[in-house]
């Protein structure tokens, strides 16, 4: 199936955050199909971007659109990693200080559209949702095939904020005492047995579930708590470094992280961060989030949700 076309979310708003310079590098930790690295480049002469993708599969299909472009493609150095190791990608690369980075979090479009890729409740796939396929990471067809009721239901209401997750945590015992969840369908139809959808609630009745399981399997969470403090102490005078949010969980860890860089966190609630030593001086860019217009949701759907955060290092 062909992917629908790549559009990035707020795509002024993050440049406008980042203001590019000429000259300047830049980290997208996300890189996914290029979309903010091509806003980056186009913004600012002579700049160029580290861009970062987990998943192998959409690295090969973005070098794939760098093929006919070899002028854009000698500003963009693509790795395959994790944000998580965004010092060992800096140090490999000699780069000292970085100008901005932007985090797109979660999936992209490319990971749901096509189904073999094992994310999406649309079509029928492999049961995965592994970012990187060779990590040895637990996919999601393991986790709830071996995982007991209790932990299922944690992780379920913990990672996808699913009310009803004890009744699908229940529903994917009893299935799989029949036979094994091999495919996304198999796991799409236990859910929407026991999950209702509310008549003000226009999401899928799987969304919070198989988010919830991309989250847990992919430790996104975990490697987000070690890349973004990394991130921000890597920046250059000036820099600043972005976050594009859509859970509120992965949200609430950004907000901590920029608050403490910022001396501003006075107490941690629900989603603990790791205590950081932030060399120099920061400072938030905005005070609340940004939020997408009316106009770019009514284009972008997979907008909606999205919060845009950044923080500027002003000395130091």
């Amino acid at each position: 199936m062909e992917s629908r076309p790549h559009i990035p979310v707020m795509p002024e708003e993050v440049v406008a955050a980042l203001s590019p310079r000429p000259g300047g590098v830049y980290v997208d930790a996300t890189a996914g199909l290029l979309g903010h690295t091509r806003l980056l480049l186009a913004a600012a002469e002579d700049c160029r971007v580290i861009a970062i993708e987990r998943d192998p599969r959409v690295l090969a299909e973005a070098q794939r659109f760098l093929q006919d472009d070899a002028a854009l493609a000698a500003r963009i150095e693509l790795i395959q990693g994790s944000y998580a190791e965004l010092e060992m990608i800096l140090d490999r690369a000699g780069v000292e200080r970085i100008d901005g980075v932007i985090f797109d979090l979660g999936a992209n479009s490319l990971q749901f559209d096509r189904g073999e890729y094992g994310f999406s409740f649309q079509q029928d796939g492999p049961l995965s949702m592994l970012f990187d396929p060779q990590s040895g990471e637990t996919s999601a067809e393991e986790f709830v095939n071996r995982a007991d009721e209790r932990t299922l239901a944690d992780v379920i209401y913990r990672y996808g904020e699913e009310r009803a997750s004890r009744k699908v945590a229940r529903a994917i015992v009893e299935a799989r005492r029949r036979r094994p969840l091999r495919t996304t369908f198999d796991l799409a139809q236990v859910v929407r047995s026991v999950v209702r959808k509310s008549q003000r609630d226009r999401q899928d009745e799987c969304v919070r579930t198989f988010q919830a399981l991309r989250i847990y399997c992919n430790r996104e969470f975990e490697h987000l708590k070690q890349g973004l403090p990394a991130a921000i102490n890597r920046l250059a005078a000036g820099g600043t470094a972005a976050t594009l949010s859509f859970h509120s969980g992965e949200d609430r860890i950004c907000k901590q992280i920029m608050r403490q860089a910022a001396g501003k966190l006075t107490e941690i609630h629900e989603a603990p961060v790791p205590e950081v030593e932030f060399k120099g001086e920061f400072e938030l860019v905005w005070k609340k989030p940004q939020l997408p217009t009316p106009a770019e949701m009514s284009l972008n759907p997979r907008s909606r949700s999205a919060k845009l955060r950044a923080i500027r290092r002003v000395s130091g």
